[in-house]
C-alpha cells in the first residue's frame, strides 16, 4: 500500500496540473478535450495499480528473462483491471512480447495507452515508469512471464 501512496503522490503534480490547463479559454477545444482524456486515463491507470495491488499482494512490472530479455510490460498485467480482460487472455505470458503470436495483439492496444494525439492509431505508447535503485519499482522481475514475484 505505501508503494501505492507513492505511485499516487508521484501523479498528484501532473493529475493536478492537467485541470487547470484543461479549464484555460486560450487554450483550442480539442486541446482541452486532449488534456482531460489524458488526466481521466492517468486516474483509469492509477486505479488499475491499486486494485492490482489489491488482488495480487504486489503491483505489476515489465517482466524479464533470467539473461535480461524483455517479456512483457507491466501494462498487460493491468488489462483486466481496465476492462480488457479479453485482451490479456490472448497474450502468452510466458513469450516476450515481440513473439510471432504477442506482437499482433499490439495493434489491439487500448487508447488508455496510446500517446493522446487526437485521431492517431497507434501501438506505441508514452506511459512509462521508472525502474532501478531509488525509484517507486526497486527492481526488473525476472521470471517465464507470469506478471510477478
Amino acid at each position: 500500500m505505501r508503494l501505492f501512496t507513492l505511485l499516487l503522490f508521484a501523479l498528484m503534480p501532473a493529475l493536478a496540473a492537467i485541470p487547470t490547463a484543461a479549464a484555460d479559454d486560450k487554450l483550442p477545444e480539442p486541446t482541452r478535450r486532449e488534456l482531460l482524456a489524458s488526466q481521466n486515463n492517468l486516474k483509469q491507470m492509477a486505479l488499475a495499480f491499486h486494485n492490482y495491488l489489491s488482488a495480487m499482494g504486489y503491483f505489476p512490472n515489465n517482466t524479464y528473462t533470467k539473461d535480461g530479455k524483455g517479456l512483457l510490460s507491466w501494462r498487460v498485467f493491468i488489462l483486466p483491471y481496465i476492462e480488457e480482460s479479453d485482451l490479456y487472455k490472448q497474450f502468452k505470458l510466458d513469450e516476450a512480447w515481440d513473439s510471432p503470436h504477442n506482437k499482433p495483439l499490439l495493434d489491439k492496444m487500448p487508447a488508455i495507452f496510446g500517446t493522446g494525439l487526437a485521431g492517431e492509431k497507434s501501438n506505441r505508447t508514452t506511459i512509462q515508469y521508472l525502474v532501478g535503485p531509488g525509484a517507486i519499482f526497486p527492481s526488473q522481475v525476472i521470471r517465464g512471464g507470469a506478471g510477478g514475484p
